[in-house]
């Protein structure tokens, strides 16, 4: 049950970092645009995006070490 709740949180891990890796090309993109509001509001938006991305991989990573432990995989 544990290796499978591990498997599952890894799966998911990588589909943050995919998301994570596209809000990055977004914002990179944006940034070579002229600046104005629509592109303060887009950058906003990638941050946004960006520092959620990174709290559900901290959780991720948390529930699987703990998963890894409690199971002693």
């Amino acid at each position: 049950m544990a290796k499978e709740l591990v498997h599952e949180i890894n799966e998911t891990a990588d589909a943050i970092a995919d998301a994570t890796a596209m809000v990055w090309a977004v914002f990179y993109i944006v940034q070579g645009m002229s600046q104005d509001t629509e592109t303060e509001a887009l950058t906003a938006c990638c941050n946004q995006a960006l520092q959620r991305l990174a709290g559900g991989a901290e959780i991720l990573e948390g529930l699987a070490a703990y998963e890894r432990k409690r199971e002693g995989c």
